[in-house]
C-alpha cells in the first residue's frame, strides 16, 4: 500500500499529463482508464493527468470485459485506452468475438505491472485496428506508472529530468554517475 499527499497527487497527475501529451493526447480525446482504481496505484495518476489534460476519462477500472467493449464504443467514441498488455489483448480477443473492430480506439498506453515485447506492441496494433501502442514504466515507490514513457519514436522509455534523479551505474567502471 502506498499512501500519497496532496502534493504528491498534484506532482503525479503533471508527469502523466506531460506523457499523455507527449504521445500526442489532447482535450479533444476520450479516455478510457481500465485499470484497478484500488490498492494498485495505477488508476488515480492516469485518471488525473487524463483530467489535467482536459480529457473525458471513463473510469472502468479493470473486469467486465464485454461492457469494457461498450464503453469504448458509447462514451462518445473512446480514443485512447490505458492498461495491462495482457489486459488489452484479452480485450481485443473479446471484442474480435463480439464482432466489432474498436474503431474510435486510436492510441494504447500498456505497460504498468507488467513488461512486454515488441512482438506483443505489434499483435495489440493489429488486433485493436490500428492502435498506435505506447509504454509506460512505473513502480509505486516513483508514484507508479508514468515514471518512464516512450516518446511517439517508442525507441525507448524517457524520464522528465525535473522529476526523478537517475543513476546509471557502469558496471565495467564500478560505479554510478548521477545525471539530471
Amino acid at each position: 500500500m502506498v499512501g500519497y499527499t496532496r502534493q504528491d497527487l498534484d506532482n503525479w497527475s503533471e508527469l502523466i499529463a506531460r506523457n499523455l501529451t507527449m504521445i500526442g493526447l489532447t482535450d479533444e480525446d476520450v479516455f478510457q482508464n481500465a485499470v484497478n482504481y484500488g490498492l494498485f496505484t495505477g488508476g488515480l495518476g492516469f485518471h488525473y493527468g487524463a483530467e489535467k489534460v482536459g480529457m473525458t476519462v471513463v473510469p472502468s477500472a479493470t473486469g467486465n470485459t464485454r461492457r469494457q467493449i461498450e464503453m469504448i464504443d458509447d462514451f462518445g467514441g473512446v480514443t485512447a485506452i490505458h492498461c495491462t498488455p495482457s489486459y488489452a489483448m484479452h480485450i481485443a480477443e473479446v471484442a474480435e468475438k463480439a464482432g466489432t473492430t474498436l474503431p474510435t480506439l486510436k492510441t494504447g498506453v500498456f505497460g504498468g505491472a507488467e513488461p512486454w515485447s515488441d512482438n506483443m506492441r505489434r499483435m495489440l496494433e493489429g488486433k485493436l485496428g490500428g492502435v498506435t501502442a505506447y509504454d509506460s514504466y512505473g513502480m509505486s515507490e516513483m508514484y507508479g506508472p508514468g515514471a518512464a514513457f516512450e516518446c511517439p519514436e517508442r525507441n525507448g522509455l524517457h524520464i522528465w529530468h525535473d522529476m526523478y534523479l537517475a543513476e546509471i551505474i557502469d558496471e565495467d567502471r564500478g560505479g554510478g554517475a548521477r545525471t539530471r
